[in-house]
């Protein structure tokens, strides 16, 4: 964030204490579909268009409202756009004298984590003490000052909920109590009204150990293997038989641990098979009681997956440390001790449990204020002591040339745990203890490629962001001798590099090759660092008449007969004369030969606040370019006043023989077309319009623009835009200011520069935007 603070300075006449409140699913219900107790609609006009909500009320929200305003300084702080926010609380705060516009912070105050938009409240914007600042939110999670947030489940509609209630009851007696700090006073507050906690209450202040049990403390067996041991557990009315291999040092680590921890197991598994196992590592449930096994069933869905929220242990988080081999898996993963995946082949040779065990030790015996600035600086040390040099492909065979890298899933088979139509087999795996069973479906050409290549000197090597189980079942029906694909060429998960936001990236570097000589193939080559590397493919969707494999056996062939020095030149000529890129996804028609043969970028603008300044009243010094007129949903005549941003016209001009310029916003195709008519009447500068109908919608309601679908090469794309929160890719982004009616900006006479610049540049795009945002001091959160 930019460091600025958000609020006007405090009142401390009226109060020294902050209410912070989030809107959906805590103080009310929202949809477009009418809704069983449906207590008022919400209409607002969003780009041209009118929108419509229901919305249902907490019981308790008005009394909340009116009782606490008296006695607290109340702050609405939501993911929701400010249009939808300032219509509803018109009904809740008609008069804005308890939620004032000053105290309103919409989804652009939040941070922002990819690639699918999480968006982060930060407490610390609002320049208030955060000793007495009580932050509400179903989903406390999503803020970085989750041990401020009072415990309250996430309101589905039920008229006999009494979170409210129990709410002002607590602020009450914080406003009243001389206790200076809020976060003690959330913590002592009665577990029983705090029902969303696991853990009971303790009376001893050890730290909490927090540990996943699967690929953490243990590896499961298809079969009896050496110190294995036999678990029989009943599930869906059948016995059900497998075998744990324990890493070693597993007991030690419990019953050395034991006295400095109070220790939780927290699993993703379900607790039929989880249960029998812990009652075979502690049948005694000294070490880890019933109350301390937490199942599946306590996960929080987030996109999908099941992830762990700390915050729900009822803890502070300041003391508690989180054992488990991904970050994602927890919304806290400055919590983790992460200690690799186990696996039972290398038992032998694995250090991670007594490692951890000293670690533990240390930290227990130092008395920390905040475990986590321990776990900070074990991160660095790790990182320090990484040899990170070390190849992850042994040395290359003589008669091998160029080394060839296939993901899976999407790219050379498509892969579902429903029957596909035409499926070529299954495989069943294991993973976290339970069985799975997944329909494959072979690409076309698949088996054409696996014995032709190897033949023309290349090495094959399978590198797939699913786990390592799946990636062996499917690995031994497509090559059950490993002549074509050997073991030490077969990467998983674990192999990939995890970013901090969960985003799962493929370095093409650890491989130990020369990269001029790495052909990369994956529908998703985004999500590697070398995408110069990408041979372009797109998602493998079932389609038997699919030619993806043939084009690309093609291709090598063509890079071998002619010994290519660097394939990547190659790959960009064939990317650049190819109008197959995500044909089937793409947006936009293939570039046009003539640009191609000009090696020409593609800059996408937005238009509203960053082109132009729109505004449906008569500006009061009636200074405006020009109007549009344009037929609202409700067949009324609305008249929008546009204000050109300064230089616009001279950026258009010079950038059209340059660059391929497309025009990409959330606004409606009438009220766009009304405006970009105006700016380019002869159409010779706006090559493709794409309007809100190409969006990827999400709550608020919110359009989201994926560059990824428009059919270009992400590495010749620039995206400008004034909010970075609407687009997926923000690497592609350049950094411009929101434009209201500054006659003095010169925002665009800096995108000129720059896109001059890099318009003949053979090198990627995203790395000079880099460069640039970092030497820039925009005042926005994307940029710093």
């Amino acid at each position: 964030m930019d460091g600025e603070k958000k609020l006007p300075a405090m009142d401390l006449q009226k109060s020294k204490n902050t209410l912070v409140l989030d809107l959906r699913e805590t103080l009310v219900v929202i949809s477009r579909n009418p809704l069983p107790h449906t207590d008022l609609t919400v209409e607002f006009k969003f780009q041209g268009h009118l929108e419509k909500f229901h919305v249902t009320k907490r019981p308790g929200v008005d009394q909340l409202l009116q009782q606490l305003s008296a006695i607290y300084e109340i702050v609405v702080f939501t993911e929701e756009g400010k249009s939808f926010t300032d219509a509803l609380l018109k009904h809740l705060d008609p008069t804005e004298t308890i939620i004032p516009m000053t105290h309103r912070l919409y989804f652009e105050s939040c941070e922002v984590k990819h690639p699918v938009p999480i968006y982060i409240k930060d407490l610390a914007i609002l320049g208030r003490d955060l000793s007495r600042v009580i932050f509400v939110d179903d989903k406390p999670y999503h803020s970085y000052q989750c041990e401020n947030a009072f415990p309250l489940g996430a309101f589905k509609g039920d008229k006999n909920d009494r979170n409210l209630f129990q709410l002002i009851d607590f602020c009450k007696s914080f406003a009243a109590s001389s206790s200076l700090y809020v976060r003690e006073a959330i913590a002592c507050y009665p577990l029983s009204v705090c029902d969303n906690f696991l853990l009971p209450a303790v009376s001893e202040k050890k730290l909490t150990l927090v540990l996943e049990l699967y690929g953490a403390l243990v590896d499961i067996c298809p079969e009896p293997k050496n110190g294995s041991f036999r678990v029989e557990y009943g599930f869906e009315g059948k016995m059900r038989t497998c075998f744990v291999s324990k890493r070693p040092g597993l007991d030690k680590l419990l019953d050395e641990l034991r006295g400095f921890y109070e220790i939780v197991v927290f699993t993703r598994a379900e607790r039929a098979n989880a249960s029998a196992l812990l009652d075979k590592l502690d049948p005694a449930q000294k070490i880890i009681p019933l109350s301390h096994r937490i199942f599946r069933n306590s996960c929080t869905e987030l996109r999908g997956n099941l992830v762990k929220d700390l915050c729900k242990l009822g803890r502070d988080l300041g003391r508690v440390i989180y054992v488990d081999v991904w970050p994602c898996e927890s919304l806290q993963p400055e919590n983790l001790r992460s200690v690799g995946r186990f696996s039972r082949h290398m038992k032998d040779r694995d250090r991670a449990l007594f490692d951890l065990m000293d670690f533990c030790k240390s930290v227990a015996e130092s008395e920390p204020c905040d475990v986590r600035t321990h776990l900070a600086a074990d991160i660095d040390n790790n990182d320090r002591k990484r040899d990170k040099n070390v190849p992850m492909l042994p040395p290359m065979e003589n008669h091998k040339e160029r080394t060839l890298v296939l993901s899976l899933s999407g790219t050379f088979i498509q892969s579902s745990p429903m029957p596909l139509p035409g499926y070529d087999f299954t495989v069943d795996f294991e993973s976290l203890g339970e069985r799975h069973t997944c329909y494959v479906l072979k690409r076309p050409g698949l088996e054409l490629l696996l014995s032709k290549l190897p033949v023309l000197g290349y090495e094959i090597v399978v590198f797939s962001s699913a786990e390592k189980e799946f990636v062996d079942c499917v690995l031994q029906k497509l090559d059950p001798q490993q002549k074509t694909i050997a073991m030490t060429h077969r990467f998983s998960r674990k192999d990939c590099t995890e970013l901090q936001n969960s985003v799962i990236i493929k370095d093409l570097s650890k491989l130990g090759r020369d990269l001029s000589k790495v052909i990369f193939v994956d529908d998703r080559p985004y999500y590697s660092y070398q995408s110069e590397n990408a041979f372009p493919v797109c998602e493998f969707k079932g389609d038997m008449n699919d030619r993806a494999l043939f084009d690309l056996i093609a291709f090598c062939k063509r890079v071998a007969k002619y010994k290519s020095s660097d394939v990547r030149e190659d790959i960009l000529c064939y990317a650049l004369m190819s109008s197959s890129i995500n044909a089937e996804r793409s947006m936009l028609p293939p570039m046009r030969k003539t640009d191609i043969k000009m090696n020409k970028k593609t800059l996408v603008l937005d238009l509203d606040e960053t082109l132009v300044h729109s505004t449906d009243k008569l500006p009061k010094n009636k200074k405006y370019d020009f109007a549009v007129e344009i037929i609202e949903y409700t067949n009324t005549k609305c008249t929008y006043y546009i204000l050109k941003r300064p230089w616009v016209d001279l950026m258009l001009n010079e950038l059209k023989r340059l660059y391929e310029i497309v025009v990409f916003t959330a606004a409606d195709r009438e009220y766009a077309d009304a405006i970009l008519d105006k700016l380019d009447p002869s159409g010779s500068i706006f090559r493709h319009r794409l309007y809100r109908d190409s969006c990827t919608e999400l709550p608020g309601p919110r359009h989201v623009k994926d560059l990824s679908e428009l059919g270009r090469n992400l590495s010749k794309v620039i995206f400008v835009d004034d909010n970075y929160l609407r687009h997926h890719q923000q690497e592609n982004a350049f950094p411009v200011l929101k434009f209201a009616n500054d006659m003095s900006d010169r925002e665009l006479l800096g995108l000129v520069e720059f896109c001059k610049r890099v318009a003949n540049s053979k090198s990627d795009v995203r790395s000079d935007l880099l460069s640039y945002a970092l030497s820039q001091q925009h005042g926005y959160a994307g940029w710093n």
